[in-house]
């Protein structure tokens, strides 16, 4: 079978194009610290490259029933989002091994480029 050349290329943001996976032990970290809760590697393990959603559920899933009833998803979510932009905005997120070359070659192919992430939009406008 003949190889096609792309039409089009579409790029993973966290852990693909950036090194994204620090910050966000960091802002899961304090978003835990702040409920008075612990968070580790192997909770960042378990929640590595899926949606909000299933994080801010495995959050609730280490409360008290006092904490649980205390911090519902809404608000998890939204404190551990602003953790989140905290730190894509403060630092300068490093390019993964080779992604910057990727883009740079797909983008002298001409080849129109997307980015695919499970990642709120405002994350997404504070990665620099």
């Amino acid at each position: 079978m003949p190889l096609k050349f792309p039409s089009a290329v579409l790029f993973d943001m966290d852990g693909t194009l950036l090194d994204s996976e620090p910050l966000w032990l960091i802002a899961e970290t304090k978003t835990m610290d702040a409920m008075g809760f612990g968070w580790d590697l192997a909770d960042q393990e378990h929640c590595l490259g899926g949606p909000v959603d299933r994080v801010v559920s495995h959050m609730r899933s280490k409360l008290s029933p006092d904490a649980s009833d205390r911090y519902d998803s809404d608000w998890v979510e939204a404190f551990l989002m602003a953790r989140v932009r905290e730190q894509y905005t403060a630092k300068q997120i490093p390019w993964m091994s080779g992604a910057r070359e990727l883009v740079a070659s797909a983008r002298a192919l001409q080849l129109p480029l997307a980015l695919v992430t499970n990642s709120p939009r405002a994350v997404v406008d504070g990665a620099h």
